[in-house]
């Protein structure tokens, strides 16, 4: 499929007066956006469109190219394939009625190292889900505002010299992530592992916690002038 010259759907949900855009780039399970992708993934999006335009942010997300095995690890040729869907919908008519600083990208899992190779415009910020950093992003852009999001279920594991799983904890590799975001120079960096919670959000234990109220605060706190979508 020629992503460049093909009309993307996309789910859209902007109220009058709108203080600001969230583009959200799901993960490389999740393909069109009313079917269900990860777990835990649609009902996490669909708790965003339900809350967020209630307070006055608008909501975009596209449908995405899926790989026919979903399981499968994702091929650098996936990786274009969302990157040039990303574009596409920043070039759209919607989202450039808004500037870029009223703008706010979520990512999760494969969808957030989307984001972080895109972030070329100076954006409100950006949230990333279940996002290992192991290298100095070297597209950081001009976003000064990135938050790294994890549940706490969200372990890592690496290979031993003899075979061996070595697990790795949200609260270990989220620290080195956020010390490669510093070195590129992002000015606010900052963390958040949600107890309870798995790598794209799927509930796994009881918990307090609630994912749309992480996002509700990070949105007041980065587009805190009141801006109108022009």
């Amino acid at each position: 499929m020629d992503i460049e010259s093909t009309i993307i759907r996309m789910k859209v949900s902007i109220p009058e007066n709108a203080k600001g855009l969230c583009i959200i780039v799901p993960s490389g399970q999740f393909g069109k956006f009313d079917e269900e992708g990860a777990e835990g993934e649609l009902e996490f999006y669909s708790s965003l469109f339900s809350a967020l335009p209630t307070l006055g942010y608008g909501l975009l997300q596209p449908d995405m190219p899926v790989r026919n095995d979903r399981k499968a690890p994702a091929t650098m040729e996936h990786i274009t394939e969302g990157e040039k869907v990303l574009k596409n919908c920043l070039n759209s008519s919607i989202v450039k009625k808004f500037g870029w600083e009223r703008i706010v990208v979520i990512g999760m899992s494969l969808g957030s190292q989307i984001v972080l190779n895109n972030l070329n415009k100076p954006y409100a910020g950006a949230a990333l889900i279940g996002c290992v950093i192991e290298s100095e992003p070297v597209n950081y852009g001009l976003v000064n505002n990135i938050h790294l999001i994890y549940g706490s279920h969200d372990y890592i594991a690496y290979m031993g010299e003899e075979g061996d799983l070595l697990p790795i904890s949200p609260e270990d590799y989220s620290k080195t992530s956020l010390k490669f975001l510093e070195k590129a120079g992002v000015k606010n960096a900052s963390c958040t592992i949600l107890e309870g919670f798995g790598h794209t959000l799927a509930i796994k234990e009881e918990t307090q916690e609630k994912p749309v109220d992480l996002f509700i605060s990070l949105l007041n706190k980065w587009l805190k002038k009141i801006g109108k979508w022009r």
